[in-house]
């Protein structure tokens, strides 16, 4: 049972299109677009450095927060 909820939650999710996040504030939204892995900007838990725009479209969607 358990494999064919996963199977479709991953079936599905191949059809799902990314949502935007609405950052009303420009500044922060092209701060959020510069972090990388060099210069800190965004921090995990164990304060690693991260990725936000992930695929580099411009744009932070949900599956990337």
């Amino acid at each position: 049972m358990k494999s064919k909820i996963l199977f479709l939650f991953l079936y599905i999710s191949l059809f799902a299109k990314a949502q935007n996040i609405n950052i009303p504030d420009p500044n922060f939204k092209n701060k959020l677009l510069q972090a990388d892995l060099t210069n800190g900007i965004a921090l995990d838990i164990n304060f690693q450095s991260l990725i936000i725009d992930g695929n580099g479209n411009g744009n932070i969607e949900v599956n990337e927060v």
